[in-house]
């Protein structure tokens, strides 16, 4: 079951992002807390669901394999199991390249469904 409300925590695991980024995100009006209570900051599922695809090009056609829609490079470097440089040399050849670099920290995304097109494609 999902949730209606997503802790700051909960919704900085699913853009990718830390909790600092999300609040400069907020700062810059990119995405407003539906609820505060003390200092704590909730946002709306769907709120965060639309961030995501709108930093992604807008695109409506990104899997959500395992609960999530993106990976961060990290978790792709994880999957395939390589190193920063050789995913690095992967983006730049064209053969797997992020669908979004994050405003602010320039974090890349990358879609799952791109991601197991890769490795289908091995």
């Amino acid at each position: 079951m999902e949730k209606a409300l997503l802790t700051s925590k909960d919704a900085s695991n699913l853009i990718g992002c830390s909790q600092s980024t999300l609040r400069n995100y907020e700062v810059e009006g990119l995405i407003i807390p539906v609820m505060k209570v003390g200092k704590r900051r909730y946002y709306s599922s769907s709120q965060v669901q639309k961030f995501i695809v709108e930093c992604c090009g807008g695109s409506d056609e990104i899997a959500y394999v395992q609960g999530r829609f993106f990976m961060t490079s990290l978790d792709v470097q994880q999957r395939l199991s390589l190193s920063y440089e050789a995913l690095d040399e992967l983006d730049k050849q064209g053969v797997l390249s992020p669908c979004r670099r994050l405003p602010l920290s320039h974090k890349r995304l990358y879609s799952e469904r791109d991601v197991e097109n890769f490795i289908s494609s091995l």
